[in-house]
């Protein structure tokens, strides 16, 4: 940890603050209800009711994006105002920024053009740079993104694929993190984390779903940067059997991430399980910093735990319209005490 005594009165903020982040009894009634109103009341009598005063009657099915919106407003306030840090600043809006370039960068390649509401409005690079960085406009920075931009257009078999589009700029922004987040042991753990989870489930879903030609190809197109796991380690396990590539990594702290993951693969074919253990991962890492006297840590934890509620109302909401059974809804909401 960092411990730095500027961030004395940060910490106290936050630590005030997280009084209002969702418990597992709180979920655990969200994810009882019946349907989507019923969510709506539920949530609304908790810290985000305020954003849905006036709104209780008559409420549409965009209420909750509108709700969120402005909670995803009034944090990133919050943590611009207590962060005093300029790297670590640009490196929780970078994610936002790359998010947009997807998006302009795909409208642009179907002869469209991005409208500033399509956009994420806590990123750093405006509407022009987006569009000058979409077509590797020379001299745009950044100049990494400039570069990768002019190799998707360029490139037919990956411009006419959005699936590869994201990765291809999931593997930069995983890039450009880990450069940011060098001077920061906690940060650098954090994402070396991220891309060790994320190569993993990209291992199962390639190994479930790619022929076995193709499956190498995708899974080095897949893999991030930066983790423990190298790449040669996880194409060899492509080859064998589902027992063989659980056994090839139960040397590993990863072992029970796997096990469960490969089990609910072959039983049920989906990857829910996985992610939701991913993230309850990352998670405990972040809580880490629940020891922290001074130091970002904190500020930097709550921001991130913020997203992840963010992210679990979303998909509990989608799966509350969908009216999906109990057993299946529990696997969306990824809480770590």
């Amino acid at each position: 940890m960092s411990q730095n005594p500027d961030y004395g009165f940060a910490v106290g903020r936050v630590r005030s603050l997280e009084t209002t982040l969702l418990d597992r009894n709180r979920y655990d009634r969200l994810v009882r209800t019946r349907d989507g109103d019923e969510f709506l009341s539920v949530l609304a009598e908790t810290a985000y009711g305020r954003y849905f005063e006036g709104e209780r009657s008559g409420r549409q099915g965009n209420d909750i994006e509108r709700a969120l919106a402005e909670a995803t407003d009034d944090e990133f306030e919050f943590f611009r105002q207590y962060c005093l840090d300029e790297w670590l600043l640009e490196l929780l809006q970078l994610p936002e920024d790359v998010r947009n370039l997807k998006v302009v960068l795909k409208r642009r390649l179907v002869g469209e053009e991005a409208s500033p509401d399509q956009l994420l409005p806590q990123g750093r690079w405006g509407l022009g740079q987006l569009a000058a960085l979409a077509v590797g406009t020379p001299g745009a920075l950044p100049a990494e993104v400039s570069d990768m931009a002019r190799q998707i257009v360029t490139q037919p078999d990956i411009s006419r694929d959005p699936a590869r589009i994201d990765m291809a700029l999931d593997r930069l922004l995983q890039g450009m993190v880990m450069n940011l987040a060098r001077a920061s042991d906690y940060m650098t753990g954090y994402y070396r984390l991220y891309a060790d989870l994320e190569n993993l489930r990209s291992l199962v879903r390639v190994k479930a779903t790619a022929e076995l030609a193709a499956g190498d190809a995708e899974l080095t197109r897949a893999f991030l940067p930066g983790g423990t796991l190298r790449l040669a380690r996880l194409a060899a396990l492509l080859t064998g059997d589902w027992e063989g590539l659980i056994g090839g990594l139960s040397s590993t702290r990863f072992r029970g991430y796997i096990e469960q993951g490969v089990g609910e693969m072959v039983r049920h074919q989906t990857l829910l399980r996985m992610e939701r253990l991913g993230r309850e991962e990352l998670l405990r890492y972040l809580r880490r910093s629940r020891y922290a006297t001074f130091g970002y840590e904190p500020l930097v934890t709550f921001h991130l735990l913020r997203e992840n509620e963010w992210r679990n109302l979303r998909l509990l909401y989608v799966a509350k319209q969908a009216r999906l059974p109990t057993a299946e809804t529990l696997e969306l909401v990824a809480y770590a005490d």
